[in-house]
């Protein structure tokens, strides 16, 4: 009974019952444990780095489209074109009337008090000499300008043909400079096979050279020598590893990627016979060329500059007009004052300082500029496209030099490895053999790669992808 009662004034006094109290504290308890240990279980795995992600594949053509998307100048150009419609809407917008508004509110008038008690009229007399709301509106429009608003619109239409020649000028470097770095990756990944299968076999014959050491059938100086072999080899592995990361870092700069996105390329360094004609190279070259389309639009931009600074110094045509009103109400509905105007204006240029005369002379001289830059830019156009074309020749007969010379190489060596072997031959001239194929195999796939570059570079010479 006396339990009974304490436990009544337990609930009486808030509390709560020790049964009930210790069944709550239980779980909250044993979850608060279980979290404390999941949280330090996982700390470990949270200060690692994250996963890295999936592993990007591109070919050759998946590289050029995501370079053309992505390629920061690329993307400076197609602001540039934005830039240049601006421009044409705004020398669009000078052949059309102007119009204007313009409003006042006087929202403190001072009000003139006149005592004419004197003169024996009313005392204090307020005289409003202003009106609390003043408006209106004006129209400018020019009419005759001998043309310098037209030419001003043709030369920022010009402007837009130029900037999308610029976009795809900055195209063709770009598709030559992807072309160029993914050919480059390919290299280096071949130049780390070479490297690693020359110190395989350097491996391999330190092993045969301490095999026949332990059995007295090989000196010292064999075995010392296998070794430093292999200790001259290994640097170049790391060293051909890091080319392979310096690559594709190059790579993803010019596609627009983070440098540490993995890429994977699908592709290998191939030989397709191109036959071309130097003269036919360089008539397209002369067409099809975006930055010399751009330079003969310069010539063209500059005969416009003429004309407009010819027009600054002829009488021009204007016409304007003005509406304008004064009122003490907003809506107009009692006494307002108002009026209009319209004008014809004649502006006659009498002495501007030698101004206009200075534009013409420096926009005459522009245009002769431009005419010399385009014939030295077709002379500059020609010489490269001869250069390319000299130097996709001389990379061609290198490469089919090295074919042949690797196959042999590779003989060489079979052959000099079984006299190792069979203890007719010293490891000195088995090292000569291998390094000579070493070489060789080098030799074939920079010849590969200097041929594929130029065959992009003759491309890019003439503006235009060429099939062979």
């Amino acid at each position: 009974m006396a339990g009974f009662t304490d436990r009544g004034m337990s609930r009486r006094a808030g509390c709560s019952p020790p049964v009930a109290g210790g069944n709550y504290r239980r779980p909250v308890a044993v979850l608060l444990t279980v979290t404390v240990a999941v949280v330090l279980w996982s700390l470990p795995a949270m200060a690692q780095d994250p996963a890295p992600g999936p592993t990007r594949t591109l070919t050759l053509d998946a590289a050029v489209r995501l370079a053309e998307e992505q390629n920061p100048t690329l993307l400076a150009a197609r602001e540039q074109i934005k830039s240049a419609r601006g421009a044409v809407l705004g020398a669009w917008g000078r052949m059309l009337p102007t119009v204007s508004l313009n409003g006042l509110w006087n929202f403190r008038e001072k009000v003139q008090i006149v005592d004419l008690s004197p003169m024996g009229g009313p005392p204090n007399v307020e005289l409003d000499f202003t009106k609390d709301y003043q408006g209106g509106v004006s129209i400018n429009m020019p009419l005759w300008t001998w043309g310098a608003t037209r030419a001003g619109y043709q030369d920022a239409r010009t402007g837009v043909d130029i900037a999308n020649n610029s976009l795809e000028a900055g195209k063709r470097d770009v598709i030559m400079q992807v072309t160029q770095a993914f050919y480059g990756v390919l290299l280096a990944e071949e130049g780390l096979k070479v490297a690693r299968d020359a110190l395989a076999q350097a491996e391999r014959q330190e092993a045969i050279a301490a095999e026949r050491l332990a059995h007295g059938a090989a000196s010292q100086f064999d075995h010392l020598r296998a070794r430093v072999q292999v200790a001259n080899l290994r640097p170049s592995v790391v060293r051909a590893e890091a080319m392979v990361s310096q690559t594709r870092i190059g790579l993803n700069l010019l596609l627009g990627l983070p440098a540490d996105e993995q890429i994977r390329l699908e592709g290998r360094l191939q030989y397709t016979p191109a036959d071309f004609a130097l003269e036919e190279l360089k008539r397209q070259a002369l067409t099809n060329r975006a930055d010399l389309r751009s330079a003969r639009l310069n010539v063209q931009r500059a005969d416009l500059a003429v004309s407009m600074a010819r027009a600054s110094r002829l009488p021009a045509l204007l016409l304007n007009g003005t509406y304008s009103f004064r009122a003490d109400n907003v809506l107009l509905n009692e006494r307002y004052d108002d009026s209009y105007m319209a004008n014809l204006v004649v502006a006659v240029p009498i002495f501007d300082a030698f101004a206009a005369r200075s534009r013409t002379t420096m926009a005459r001289a522009g245009k002769e500029q431009a005419r010399i830059m385009v014939y030295q830019f077709e002379q500059a156009i020609e010489a490269e496209v001869e250069h390319a074309y000299h130097d996709l020749r001389a990379a061609e007969q290198s490469h089919l030099a090295q074919i042949d010379n690797v196959t042999v190489a590779q003989r060489a060596l079979e052959i000099a490895q079984v006299s190792f072997e069979n203890e007719m031959m010293t490891s000195v001239e088995l090292m000569d053999s291998q390094l000579a194929l070493t070489i060789a195999r080098q030799n074939h796939f920079q010849s590969l790669y200097d041929y594929l570059v130029a065959l992009a570079r003759i491309e890019n010479a003439v503006g235009q992808t060429i099939s062979y």
